[in-house]
């Protein structure tokens, strides 16, 4: 089945098992998903938008590791997907038809884009963030 999906981002890893000394390769996409709703007799949510899950990532074949890693993020990515072999409940994608970079920064204006990204470590006391340099 095809299908087009949001994706922000990309993350690989080949190696072996600590524990287990098992080799291991695996490929996630992150993708927007739509905040769903619920309701139960208890109560219901109201939700609008998308996030991004770890726990809903969309899992790639390994062989496409080096075509997701020529990619720029994001980007709408439109691939074929499969049963996932390991695990007969999920999907994988199996192969990549076509990537469609999609610049943030111009659709929406750089000065209006704010990206977090982790604060730097201070290796100095608490003291030393408190003083006033002269």
């Amino acid at each position: 089945m095809l299908k087009t999906f949001f994706v922000t981002g990309f993350n690989s890893a080949k190696g072996v098992g600590k524990a287990s000394g098992k080799a291991y390769e695996f490929a996630n996409l992150f993708n927007l998903s739509p905040v769903r709703n619920w309701e139960t007799e208890q109560g219901k949510s109201v939700s609008k938008g998308f996030s991004v899950e770890d726990d809903k990532c969309l899992k790639a074949d390994a062989s496409l590791v080096s075509q997701l890693n020529s990619y720029e993020y994001p980007c709408l990515i439109t691939a074929e997907i499969g049963i996932d072999p390991e695990d007969m409940t999920k999907t994988i994608l199996v192969s990549l038809k076509g990537c469609e970079f999609v610049d943030l920064e111009q659709m929406i204006g750089a000065s209006k884009l704010a990206v977090s990204s982790p604060v730097e470590e201070h290796k100095g006391s608490k003291e030393d963030s408190f003083k006033t340099k002269v």
